[in-house]
């Protein structure tokens, strides 16, 4: 049972902008500029006039988020090293006594 005090996805409110502090919002401001710098430059005028878009751009990771797939596979292995452990000594006396030829 969780306490009141215990965070959760059930117990937590999001914040709004004029919730954060000037140091957060000047941050925020800072990260939405280089988002509007990294999108615009991701096109190029034709000499025709035309805008073209040069590549897709992708939203940044956030904080926190990185490269999720090997922090998953990273998660995996440490959680299941035990199981592994077994499996890989299961194997090695297999193979050790003859009977994985079998």
């Amino acid at each position: 049972m969780s306490s009141l005090s215990d965070i959760g996805k059930e117990n937590v409110i999001p914040a709004k902008v004029e919730d954060l502090s000037e140091e957060q919002k000047a941050e925020m401001e800072q990260k939405m500029q280089d988002l509007k710098k990294a999108y615009i430059n991701s096109f190029s005028m034709t000499w025709q006039g035309k805008v073209i878009q040069k590549y897709k751009c992708q939203m940044p990771k956030l904080e926190g988020e990185g490269s999720s797939g090997a922090k998953a596979v990273h998660h995996a292995l440490i959680n299941q090293s035990g199981i592994l452990v077994t499996t890989l000594s299961n194997l090695i006396n297999s193979v050790v006594d003859g009977s994985i030829a079998e």
